[in-house]
């Protein structure tokens, strides 16, 4: 026995045909590689807020440590900050030399810069840089800054 089956449609009903079906994937094609591409830059934006904070942190706690100290023992240097995980790794040496780019992402240059304006005050310059990596423009610097004066009364 052949079963036939007769699909009932009413009259004027056609359904889709195969041009609507391709211009219909077409245009879902299209927004979702919008959609991704613009994913792309919020993963990007939240990698560089990441470094930010990181680098601001890094610059305050060291803000605080000077400031905690006597106003004789202030000193200024540089050291090398690199992240492993949670871990800190410090380093009394510059991350970042004319010869030597540390080959790790996560790394960031710490420098204190102390001016005596005079006699009883003292200006203080924490800069912390760290570098990032795009294909397409290659190596790029970021720094922050964060200045303040101490007195010495």
């Amino acid at each position: 026995m052949i079963f036939e089956h007769k699909i009932i449609t009413k009259p004027g009903e056609k359904g889709f045909t195969l041009l609507e079906v391709l211009i219909a994937v077409v245009v879902f094609v299209i927004g979702t590689m919008s959609l991704l591409s613009s994913l792309t830059s919020v993963i990007r934006g939240n990698a560089f807020s990441d470094k930010m904070t990181t680098a601001t942190v890094l610059a305050q706690d060291k803000v605080e440590d000077l400031m905690a100290l006597s106003f004789d023992d202030l000193q200024g240097g540089e050291e090398c900050i690199i992240l492993e995980g949670n871990e800190l790794e410090l380093n009394d040496e510059p991350c970042l030399t004319p010869d030597n780019v540390p080959e790790k992402e996560n790394w960031f240059d710490r420098e204190v810069i102390i001016i005596n304006d005079s006699g009883d005050t003292k200006k203080i310059e924490v800069r912390v840089e760290w570098q990032e990596w795009r294909r397409i423009w290659g190596r790029r610097f970021h720094s922050v800054a964060l200045t303040t004066m101490i007195s010495s009364w």
